[in-house]
Formats: structure tokens, C-alpha cells, sequence
């Protein structure tokens, strides 16, 4: 019994850590996360200046 159980504990472990395909997707989340972060951030800080920039303008 003990050996089935380690047996299977082994084969389970080994399909988890041979399985990574899900990895590149979640890498690819949080670097579009930290974009959308820098890009809100940015377009926050920089609102009031854009505004007289723009508002500077007569068409």
C-alpha cells in the first residue's frame, strides 16, 4: 500500500512540474498589468499639464 501511494505521489508531482504551459500566459498578464499601471500613473500626473497644453490650442 505504501509503495502505491508513493508511486502515485511521484507521478503526480512529476506531471505538475513538467507541465508549464500556463506560464507564459501569466507572464505576459502581469507585464500587461505593470503597463496599464505605468500608463494610469502617468496619464494622472501629467492630467493638468495635458489640459493647458490642449486648451492652450485655438482652432
Amino acid at each position: 500500500m505504501l509503495s502505491a501511494l508513493a508511486f502515485l505521489q511521484n507521478f503526480l508531482i512529476g506531471r505538475v512540474r513538467r507541465d508549464d504551459r500556463g506560464v507564459t500566459s501569466v507572464e505576459y498578464a502581469l507585464l500587461l498589468a505593470l503597463i496599464v499601471v505605468v500608463l494610469i500613473t502617468a496619464v494622472t500626473a501629467f492630467s493638468g499639464v495635458l489640459g493647458n497644453v490642449f486648451a492652450s490650442f485655438k482652432f
